[in-house]
């Protein structure tokens, strides 16, 4: 135990003491300062690329010209350690080490656009490949939990003390690459829910079918461990949707079904009825036209049991400005709605051709004029009082 231990150090000394640097690779110029890589030290353990990265600077920064960085890479969701940092007066890590440093133990998230995250896509883009090639898929078990903080996928199942820093979130049974599920595998949680499908570097990826203890069920195409794609969810009490998803929402063409008979088939939008579409009530009544927000909302058409038909505009699933009513007996008003009821100036006519020209309040005339089949002027209304001629 003694030896090896001393073999240990030794080995970890030369790691973070050497100079011998292999051949740097660069990866981007910016403003005349280089960022480089040493390609050949790279190595994979995991999930994880360990590698040194080499910052030149064209000016001297407090006194230094480049510097030497250990990193720890997770390409899965792109995060980044600094094992390692040393500081040298001259360019390309030679000179006098002006520095020798061991960063504080955190993860770090490369600023958007910056030059960390191009550096760090470029470096898992070329090495992912690479190393992926190497590593065949093999089936196997994994835990995904907790070890001392440490949030991941592990081969062994935590068998100690149940903490917020030690614990066990689901089990996976499958196709394994990288540490990782890669490809099928199914994936169980205490709770009793299960996946059965394809997985990418970790997450659900491809089709797949996730029940529930309670009779959810989702079956289709995942993408990022999201519902995306084509797929049938169905609730604990039947209702369900087929047709499109997105980000895991309902999104894009679809239809959805309830138990007690109301159908909706059109578009969906950030898991509403949002765009064209058609809703069938429980009892037969019927809409099709655009809706917004789960609610009839624009240019529509509604039909009643009885056989009533109202076209025109609709505001948060009410008739709302112009629009068209006409009674199954004939009767008919053109004009103007607010709030389900005629609003304003609008014509209401008979069957038999009389009809009312002028304000209406709800359904009552309120100062208008009456005509006959003729045209004549029969009565009229001033503040929804009858004056006959």
């Amino acid at each position: 135990m003694k030896k090896l231990t001393i073999l240990l150090v030794i080995i970890f000394s030369f790691l973070f003491s050497t100079t011998s640097w292999g051949e740097w690779s660069l990866v981007l110029e910016s403003y005349g300062n280089k960022w480089y890589y040493d390609k050949d030290r790279l190595r994979k353990s995991g999930k994880y690329i360990y590698y040194w990265e080499l910052n030149d600077y064209i000016k001297p920064t407090k006194g230094d010209l480049s510097v030497t960085l250990y990193i720890q890479l997770d390409c899965s969701i792109f995060r980044y350690k600094k094992l390692k940092f040393q500081t040298y007066n001259k360019s390309m890590g030679e000179g006098k080490m002006t520095g020798d440093y061991t960063p504080p133990d955190k993860w770090d998230y490369p600023k958007p656009n910056s030059v960390i995250e191009y550096m760090y896509k470029e470096i898992c883009e070329r090495h992912q490949k690479i190393l992926g090639r190497l590593e065949e898929k093999k089936r196997g078990v994994l835990y995904f939990g907790k070890r001392n903080g440490e949030l991941g996928y592990y081969t062994e199942k935590w068998k100690g003390l149940v903490s917020e820093d030690n614990m066990e979130l689901w089990k996976y049974e499958g196709e394994i690459k990288n540490g990782e599920p890669n490809g099928q595998g199914t994936t169980t949680f205490p709770n009793g829910k299960k996946y059965v499908g394809k997985h990418k570097d970790g997450v659900r990826n491809g089709k797949g079918t996730t029940t529930n203890p309670n009779g959810k069920k989702y079956e289709g195409e995942y993408k990022d461990g999201k519902h995306h794609g084509q797929g049938t969810y169905t609730w604990s009490n039947g209702n369900k949707y087929v047709g499109e998803f997105k980000d895991g929402k309902t999104h894009g063409q679809g239809t959805f079904t309830s138990t007690d008979g109301i159908k909706y088939v059109g578009e969906f939008k950030d898991g509403e009825w949002d765009g064209q579409g058609a809703y069938t009530s429980p009892g037969g009544i019927k809409y099709v036209g655009e809706f917004k927000d789960g609610l009839p909302n624009g240019q529509g058409t509604w039909i009643s049991l009885k056989g009533d038909r109202y076209f025109g505009e609709w505001k948060e699933g009410e008739k709302h400005g112009q629009g068209t009513y006409t009674y199954s007996d004939g009767r008919k008003y053109v004009g103007e709605f607010k709030d389900e009821e005629p609003n304003g100036q609008g014509t209401y006519t008979f069957p038999d051709g009389t009809k009312y020209v002028g304000e209406m309040k709800g359904w009552n005339p309120w100062n208008g004029i009456g005509y006959d089949n003729y045209g004549n002027i029969i009565a009229k209304i001033v503040n929804g009082k009858l004056i006959k001629q």
